[in-house]
């Protein structure tokens, strides 16, 4: 399908352009208002995320098989409905770190730091001479 409409998207750039831009428009909006009213209703930070992207996401796998029946395989439905899953991947990749960027604003987790390995070792070595200072004693 992707192959037959691809001399579509050479040829017809500002079709392209007309049919993505509401579809990125539309995904932002579902994932950001999805992911609000989540939050508002205090799901989880996992729970919040997998409503939003199941909400932003679409089933264009059922669009672009009516299109094709209905409409036919080199008609205008079928070019629209083949722009979507181009357009959906890299906005759903993007809305990842929409989503981990609201992380630590919303929901009050604390990212980890990168650890000190330094001051790691000085606290094992220090375990380690109580321990042993201990087992001295007894």
């Amino acid at each position: 399908m992707f192959s037959l409409q691809g001399k579509y998207f050479i040829q017809l750039p500002l079709e392209l352009v007309r049919v993505a831009v509401p579809l990125v428009v539309y995904f932002m909006v579902m994932f950001v208002a999805s992911f609000l009213l989540s939050w508002k209703l205090k799901f989880s930070y996992e729970e919040t995320v997998t409503t939003s992207f199941t909400a932003a996401s679409n089933n264009f796998e059922l669009a672009i098989a009516t299109a094709v029946a209905v409409f036919g395989l080199s008609s205008s439905q079928a070019f629209a409905t083949t722009v979507g899953p181009l357009i959906e991947v890299p906005v759903m990749i993007g809305l990842v770190y929409v989503a981990l960027w609201f992380k630590p604003r919303l929901f009050d987790i604390i990212l980890p730091k990168e650890v000190n390995k330094e001051k790691l070792m000085t606290e094992q070595v220090s375990m380690k001479n109580k321990e042993e200072v201990e087992m001295k004693k007894k």
